[in-house]
């Protein structure tokens, strides 16, 4: 007798367990497909900076962040990110005035 009551109880935790599980794994898709769009649009608006500018720093710096959205799946792509980021602050530094 007590070991369906503990059946019940492990079945419980178990589908407590499994929908946070869900609901994490489904947030960090949404998140994956957000930073990828987000990519998309900064290197457009990167494309127009580098022609405008004449910095060609934008150009590898568009790239390597719509590398590193993409790679997020792999945590490399989350260190191609800040790497992106880092090249992003020199590049606007690099700006003739």
């Amino acid at each position: 007798m007590w070991f369906s009551a503990l059946y019940g109880i492990i079945i419980a935790i178990m589908g407590g367990v499994i929908s946070v599980a869900v609901i994490v794994i489904g947030g960090l898709v949404a998140l994956f497909i957000f930073v990828v769009i987000a990519s998309i649009f900064l290197r457009r608006s990167l494309t127009i900076l580098s022609k405008k500018t004449s910095v060609g720093l934008f150009d590898t710096t568009e790239l390597l962040l719509l590398i590193g959205a993409v790679l997020t799946i792999i945590a490399i792509g989350f260190i191609l990110l800040w790497i992106a980021l880092i090249l992003l602050t020199v590049s606007f530094f690099s700006i003739k005035t």
